[in-house]
């Protein structure tokens, strides 16, 4: 809960747009000189006091929801028992701040903000703090990019509250949002032109149209024209089913993979093993990825030619507990009618994220890590104002690139036993050395055992398989899975 601040510099993190404040201020808590207002402290409006007595009682009105509605008071608690943590609300001049406290299941609020919270909310002017308690989920993100609001401390305890918020006033939200949807439907269609349906045929006319090459270039040696002019999506019925299916379904929260993550940390340990031993990360990591490989479900869609999926659903927003997965806790509620990118997400998703995952992984996400590591670095007060940009590449998969030339050549069998004989061949290498090669094993391992998985139930299906061309596909598959990727491909298919 509360916890000393001494020697933690305030001053910088909370600098909204002056971030060229003193650094060097020391703080034993919040105040409007720690929020780096020096030189541009507005003043409190004259209205201030009355903000902050209806702020007051709005949170009061939250804490009694919670307390005594049992529908409600059942959110307070985690797979752990009750989700205890502070949060602050205040205006940038302090002409309004409050405390809510969530301990042991029961809401509190305090007036004013004594010590350092957990995490604080910190807002442009005492109005805006009016406009986030009725806001949407999705207005309370806009709100942190047009930087009417930033926070300071655990982001993940800001998302919790933004899911009490929503869990509370969902039915009002929802209905903001479908008015909000239905006016804007309502201006495009005035602003729409006339149908013209010649414009219908010019366009299935285009697609006949193909891009030639003028010029071949040298490098091209076996294609006569590299853009294939012949060629167009009618060719390829597979691929034009798959097209369709990719726009028209709806991406689906998964809460496979984060779920089996957290349970074997919940096995094993995180900051240490069950021995009590701290846990090498390399090596933590790696067994967690083995486990995770192991036991994810093997899905083959119906029309695949090759096995492997993200996650359970056939589009699946991959959710990372351990980096900035926790962000979208504030929408489980209301990402199903938000207005842009609006995901699916099931009821038990709902329940299993906010229960057994995201409490577990508040204080032990990279952020948290990262600000115990260091104390309150320039960087992470730069991210929690969203003032450099809004992409947290400590998810970025797509630019995690394999060695493809060592896999293709080696397979992962060749690469463990190459890593095998680094070992054997440095036997007074240090620790570190030892323990990220044997990470690399480990994790080498699970790939294969994914796809011993997925070779078997590519077997099962053909089993079941009524079409024929379907079996043989399907065979084709286990085959190609059977070999690959443990060891060098023999073909472009197993490639």
């Amino acid at each position: 809960m509360f916890q000393s601040n001494e020697n933690i510099n305030w001053g910088p993190c909370l600098a909204g747009d002056d971030l060229q404040a003193d650094f060097s201020i020391q703080a034993p808590a919040l105040s409007p000189q720690s929020l780096g207002y020096l030189r541009h402290q507005p003043k409190a409006p004259a209205r201030a006091i009355g903000v902050s007595a209806i702020t007051y009682g709005l949170l009061a009105a939250f804490a009694a929801n919670f307390n005594f509605r049992p529908s409600l008071n059942k959110w307070l608690k985690g797979a752990d028992g009750p989700i205890n943590f502070s949060l602050g609300i205040c205006s940038r001049d302090f002409a309004v701040s409050h405390t809510l406290i969530f301990k042991n299941s029961r809401v509190s609020v305090q007036r004013g903000i004594e010590g350092r919270p957990d995490t604080t909310l910190v807002f442009r002017t005492p109005g805006h703090i009016l406009k986030m308690l009725s806001a949407t989920p999705d207005e309370v993100i806009a709100m942190l990019a047009q930087s009417s609001m930033n926070t300071r401390g655990n982001l993940a305890y800001a998302s919790l509250f933004n899911f009490y918020l929503s869990l509370l006033l969902q039915s009002n939200q929802q209905k903001t949002v479908k008015k909000r949807i239905e006016q804007k439907r309502g201006k495009l269609r005035e602003n729409a032109k006339v149908f013209d349906p010649a414009l219908k045929n010019e366009r299935a006319a285009r697609r006949k149209q193909r891009i030639n090459c003028r010029k071949i270039d040298k490098g091209v040696k076996y294609l006569e024209d590299p853009f294939l002019p012949q060629w167009g999506l009618e060719d390829f019925p597979r691929l034009a089913s798959w097209r369709k299916k990719l726009h028209d379904t709806r991406p689906k929260i998964c809460h496979e993979r984060p779920k089996l993550l957290t349970d074997w940390h919940r096995a094993h340990g995180f900051e240490t093993d069950n021995s009590g031993r701290p846990w090498i990360p390399e090596l933590r990591q790696a067994y967690a990825f083995r486990h995770l490989m192991e036991n994810r479900r093997p899905i083959i869609w119906d029309e695949d030619i090759f096995a492997g999926t993200s996650g359970t659903s056939f589009i699946t927003p991959l959710v990372y507990p351990d980096a900035a997965g926790h962000t979208i806790w504030g929408e489980l509620f209301s990402c199903r009618t938000r207005e842009l990118v609006p995901y699916e997400v099931d009821d038990e998703t709902i329940r299993i994220l906010h229960q057994e995952i995201f409490p577990y992984w508040a204080d032990r996400n990279i952020r948290e890590w990262v600000r115990r590591a260091y104390g309150e670095p320039l960087s992470l007060c730069i991210d929690e104002h969203l003032a450099a940009y809004f992409v947290w590449k400590s998810i970025g998969m797509s630019e995690t690139i394999p060695d493809w030339e060592a896999l293709l050549k080696r397979g992962t069998r060749g690469m463990i036993e190459n890593i095998e004989k680094e070992l054997a061949a440095d036997p007074s290498a240090d620790a570190q050395k030892k323990n990220t090669l044997h990470a690399m094993i480990i994790s080498l391992e699970a790939v294969n055992a994914y796809a011993r998985n997925l070779a078997a139930h590519a077997s099962a299906l053909a089993g079941e398989a009524k079409n024929p061309a379907r079996r043989k596909e399907l065979l084709k598959m286990a085959a190609a899975l059977g070999r690959v990727p443990a060891r060098p491909p023999k073909s472009l298919y197993e490639a």
